[in-house]
């Protein structure tokens, strides 16, 4: 990868969105490949991608990030799909480690994210970044049914606070 290309950084590249995300930007971009899962093997199906290794939920992860990314070149584009969920269940019935581990990695994951990646789209004066939510922010429940004994309210939450970040 010797030519100079713009970067996009992807997280949770590994899979899902994030894999398809990563997938179109490889045409246009160094696509910076960021999951806590192993991306080695996606990334080599790419022409001009790279798999880092990310939690988004420590910043300081968030920092080496953006730190590999700017080996390949100027950050043009961060999209950030990294997230978790859990079985659907009532608030009474949610240990508080499930709610503070899911909001950890949907909410604060984006927050640290943004703020490793700001500063230098700021100092080039470009670039743009996408924080994925999901139609559960809107409608306070994303499992089969509305009914509120069996909801993902940390999800929800998590979610929610992303279309305000």
């Amino acid at each position: 990868m010797s030519e100079q290309r713009p970067v996009a950084i992807v997280t949770g590249a590994a899979s899902n969105i994030g894999l398809a995300c990563a997938q179109r930007f490889a045409a246009t971009h160094t696509v910076i490949m960021a999951d806590i899962a192993d991306a080695t093997q996606q990334a080599a199906s790419l022409p001009h991608a790279v798999a880092v290794r990310v939690n988004v939920g420590e910043f300081d992860s968030c920092l080496n990030l953006v730190a590999e990314a700017r080996k390949y070149g100027r950050i043009d584009a961060v999209v950030h799909s990294a997230g978790i969920t859990r079985p659907a269940c009532s608030i009474l019935d949610m240990p508080v480690e499930e709610w503070e581990n899911v909001i950890k990695v949907n909410l604060t994951g984006a927050f640290f994210l943004a703020k490793a990646c700001i500063p230098p789209m700021l100092e080039a004066g470009q670039g743009a970044m996408v924080l994925f939510s999901s139609r559960a922010a809107k409608t306070g429940f994303a499992a089969l049914g509305s009914n509120g004994a069996k909801t993902k309210a940390h999800y929800c939450a998590s979610k929610a606070v992303i279309l305000i970040l």
